[in-house]
């Protein structure tokens, strides 16, 4: 969920700064603090883009937060969703884990339990812990989000088809598998019903339904969604390299579990050089992408290039857990003060 992509259909992402930074400027020329804070989050979403933009990101919403103690509950909330997304995006997730608990409780206490940013809070929270691998906790907020987003944004709301998706993942990794895969269906429904065809979130959700339905042996059908998927993502407004590392390891695993080593071989292949022209950070991101690759050559018989790349993964993940530990240290300066 998050803030990445709000820029798609309407400025690019140079076009978007500059038009904030003046509209910045204005509300500094007339001491508005409030409208101020309101700029501070939107150069969030042009500047969490591409190698050091988290870290820029980062900055930029903790000065509007500052700006921002003396508001109302909605901009608080708001801000401190913006700065967990912020630190998700640069793979800090416990800290972000805590941000969006803050924000939770005082979007709950303060706007009540329906209210809409209550309620996409929840849904960031959720993602987040699912990230984390805290499955059972994850399920549990979902069904509780989702009854309460289908009477207040409705059955069909993007919002509420993020929150299915969140859903089925944990569902599926707690072993409901049968109910994961209806709901992955469903989100998918919501996401061409609103979005169509063309646009990340449904590209996103073919992948992920494909991967399941390769997982659970269901390999005809994986195969029409997940070449579904290949044929629409680079056709996307605004390319998503992501999307298409997902596709093609989606689709490699497909045919390795159909016997073409040769096919899964090449889409493999394919997938890691798309991989590695990703930003440092989005590379840091999809590490998991990295275990998956290393366990498919594994089985491919390519003991070596396995090796290589399960090293490369742990390596990554090892360095997150050190920055993860540097900043819940208390001595760490960097450590961002509670609200």
């Amino acid at each position: 969920m998050y803030l990445r992509g709000s820029f798609e259909n309407s400025l690019t992402l140079p076009e978007a700064e500059d038009t904030l930074w003046r509209a910045l400027r204005l509300s500094v020329e007339v001491e508005n603090h409030i409208l101020q804070a309101g700029c501070w989050v939107a150069l969030v979403i042009a500047a969490g883009e591409g190698d050091g933009g988290v870290v820029r990101a980062r900055t930029l919403v903790r000065i509007a937060e500052t700006l921002a103690r003396p508001a109302a509950g909605p901009i608080r909330v708001r801000l401190l969703n913006n700065l967990a997304a912020a630190e998700a995006y640069g793979n800090e997730d416990l800290i972000a884990r805590e941000h969006f608990e803050q924000a939770f409780e005082l979007a709950r206490d303060s706007l009540g339990e329906d209210h809409f940013q209550t309620l996409t809070t929840l849904v960031n929270l959720g993602e987040i812990l699912e990230n984390l691998g805290d499955y059972r906790e994850s399920r549990r907020l979902m069904e509780k989000a989702i009854p309460r987003l289908e009477k207040v944004l409705g059955s069909e709301h993007p919002t509420t088809a993020l929150a299915l998706t969140i859903q089925a993942k944990a569902l599926y990794e707690t072993g409901s598998e049968p109910e994961a895969i209806q709901k992955f269906y469903r989100a998918l429904e919501i996401f061409e019903k609103v979005y169509g065809e063309l646009h990340p979130q449904t590209v996103s959700q073919l992948n992920n339904l494909g991967q399941v339905l390769v997982d659970e042996g269901a390999l005809e059908e994986a195969q029409r969604i997940l070449e579904r998927g290949y044929r629409l993502a680079p056709k996307l407004q605004v390319p998503r390299p992501g999307t298409v590392v997902d596709n093609l390891m989606g689709l490699g695993s497909l045919w390795l579990a159909k016997g073409d080593l040769s096919r899964a071989s090449s889409l493999l292949e394919s997938a890691l050089d798309t991989f590695l022209s990703l930003p440092k950070v989005q590379q840091e991101e999809k590490v998991l992408f990295k275990c998956d690759l290393g366990n498919a050559l594994t089985q491919m018989g390519r003991a070596k290039d396995a090796g290589r790349i399960l090293d490369e993964a742990l390596a990554v993940l090892d360095q997150t857990h050190r920055r993860v530990i540097r900043r819940l240290s208390p001595a760490s300066p960097s450590r961002p003060r509670r609200a």
